[in-house]
């Protein structure tokens, strides 16, 4: 889960914006670096999204008592 949120971020949003802001404008990569990082927002909205479907969640210790008992 963590790899495709942030490889899909990287690829779709910090490459592109970089790119741009580096062809289109005069900033320095300070600036560049700051302004592309942002798409960590988004990042973090998609991992707190796919964190709060609890899919990843297991009960370990029913699991593990429904084991002993057979």
């Amino acid at each position: 889960m963590g790899l495709f949120v942030d490889v899909g971020v990287t690829y779709v949003l910090f490459i592109p914006a970089a790119f741009v802001i580096a062809r289109y404008t005069s900033w320095g990569p300070v600036a560049l670096f700051g302004i592309a990082k942002l798409s960590d927002i988004p990042k973090a909205l998609v991992a707190g999204w796919w964190l709060a479907k609890e899919r990843w969640v297991r009960n370990l210790t029913v699991a593990s008592v429904f084991k002993a008992v057979l």
